[in-house]
């Protein structure tokens, strides 16, 4: 379990409505059954949407996000346009 996977889990598990506790997104995500950069890009994503719904510009909300997922602007800024190019499910 790296440093991201456990700054995601709780985040992931807020996303999907709390019905999986975060250890159990943890112990997915070490086991690799759970696609990290989809988890990523769908965390991503929810952070800068909650962010832009409070009044923040959305350049300043990937930078918040960059920081708080401890990864760069560039990274926040790709995982972000990456989700208008997946297909909806």
């Amino acid at each position: 379990m790296n440093r991201r996977q456990r700054i995601l889990a709780p985040r992931l598990a807020r996303l999907i409505g709390g019905q999986l506790p975060a250890g159990a997104v943890e112990l997915l995500l070490d086991r690799g059954l759970l696609d990290l950069r989809a988890c990523e890009r769908h965390v991503v994503a929810d952070e800068i949407g909650r962010l832009e719904s409070r009044g923040v510009p959305r350049c300043g909300a990937m930078y918040r996000v960059a920081e708080e997922l401890g990864c760069s602007y560039a990274k926040v800024r790709t995982l972000y346009y990456e989700t208008f190019k997946q297909p909806k499910r």
